[in-house]
């Protein structure tokens, strides 16, 4: 098997060119999967979704829902490191705000 190089410069500048794209035209051609549709696909709770802002929602480009692997609990403080469109910093938010709260706010 042949690897063919890779200008890594070049690669890391188109991919933070997409993801920039991606959250300043979210609703662009792109040859991935985004917004609710995946979201919902990938598991996240129409509910859950209902309740955080939509423009996390538009430009969310995940690959997966672990939050029934997280088990979080009220009072734990997440960290969300290059946290894309902020859409898991809000779920994870509703899993740790008092219960009885309708919306989040970050």
């Amino acid at each position: 098997m042949t690897v063919a190089n890779v200008d890594r410069a070049a690669l890391e500048a188109k991919v933070k060119d997409m993801y920039t794209e991606v959250a300043e035209s979210p609703h662009g051609e792109f040859h991935f999967e985004m917004g609710r549709t995946m979201a919902e696909r990938l598991g996240y709770s129409p509910a859950d979704l209902d309740r955080i802002p939509s423009e996390a929602i538009d430009s969310f480009a995940g690959v997966g829902h672990f939050f029934h692997l997280a088990a979080l609990k009220q009072g734990e403080r997440v960290v969300d490191l290059g946290s894309g469109s902020g859409m898991d910093t809000f779920i994870a938010a509703l899993r740790l705000i008092r219960t009885g709260a309708s919306s989040v706010s970050i």
